[in-house]
């Protein structure tokens, strides 16, 4: 007698379903990883931004007080009587120097807001107002490099 039966062949399909499987499992662990890293940047970029304004808050103090120094002094007023005249916290780095007025507060432990005044006559204005890399190299740095001979 002759019994046809079907056999079903599932060891194809089984792989097929496992490789699906594991690509799927792949590609969601990269995405949750590559969500975890976009919300690491964010947090370091709004960190940021919430340092700077927060040194930009205390440069704006600092100004209104170097500029009610600057209007009590009255004439023959120079930078340093008024820099003297202003007492500035110890974390702001000030210096006088002719007629210009220089401080800086630290942002972070690679940016510093640079500030400028100018002091002429019956005005103080601001001259620059930036914020400056505290780290920067220049193009004159000579770095050695090895050139691939060994030297007894």
């Amino acid at each position: 007698m002759n019994q046809s039966r079907y056999h079903m062949n599932i060891g194809g399909a089984s792989i097929l379903l496992l490789i699906t499987v594991f690509a799927l499992t792949v590609f969601a662990v990269l995405s949750i990883r590559a969500s975890y890293s976009e919300r690491q940047m964010a947090e370091r970029g709004r960190d940021a931004v919430e340092r700077y304004y927060e040194a930009d808050t205390k440069a704006e103090e600092v100004y209104a007080k170097l500029l009610d120094a600057f209007l009590a002094a009255g004439a023959g007023r120079t930078a340093a009587s008024v820099l003297e005249a202003a007492q500035l916290p110890a974390e702001v780095m000030a210096g006088a120097k002719e007629n210009r007025i220089i401080y800086s507060i630290g942002v972070d432990h690679n940016r510093t807001l640079r500030i400028v005044l100018e002091l002429s006559g019956e005005e103080c204005q601001v001259r620059e107002w930036r914020l400056i890399s505290a780290a920067s190299g220049s193009y004159e740095e000579e770095i050695e490099i090895w050139d691939g001979v060994f030297t007894n």
